[in-house]
């Protein structure tokens, strides 16, 4: 068993760049989610990448609480062995918190990409480097 984890991260910025990462994930009995992705890559990329499409789920969101309302349950409910969501620009510290307990309890990976811009951290006191790294590791 694995411990579960939520990364932040702004410098993925190509689909193509996660693949080794979906073709892990996807080698589990649990689902791959994919939240409000900007674009994809083909089919045939992902099934060469290694990723097992049947295990591949993509959701669109229509707003801001329906976005954080998914990533939520797909993190906590214990089906999904990663979620990778590009959210907007910002998410505060404790959204991050959050979705950290939320892995925890259902086992799985989070990793949050940048959508256009850098993603900022929005609490009062802003999520430094060594803390991003921490919650990565």
């Amino acid at each position: 068993m694995y411990q579960a984890h939520t990364a932040i991260e702004s410098i993925i910025r190509q689909p193509t760049q996660f693949l080794p990462l979906l073709a892990d994930a996807s080698l589990q009995s649990r689902w791959v989610t994919l939240i409000d992705p900007p674009e994809l890559p083909e089919q045939q990329q992902l099934i060469d990448a290694g990723v097992d499409i049947r295990k591949l789920r993509i959701v669109h969101t229509r707003n801001r609480h329906q976005w954080l309302k998914t990533l939520s349950t797909c993190v906590c409910n214990g089906l999904n062995s990663l979620v990778v969501a590009w959210p907007e620009p910002s998410v505060s510290h404790a959204t991050v918190k959050a979705l950290g307990e939320a892995c925890q309890h259902g086992k799985s990976f989070c990793l949050l990409l940048g959508n256009r811009h850098p993603m900022t951290m929005t609490a009062t006191t802003p999520i430094q480097q060594e803390e991003q790294l921490q919650l990565a590791l």
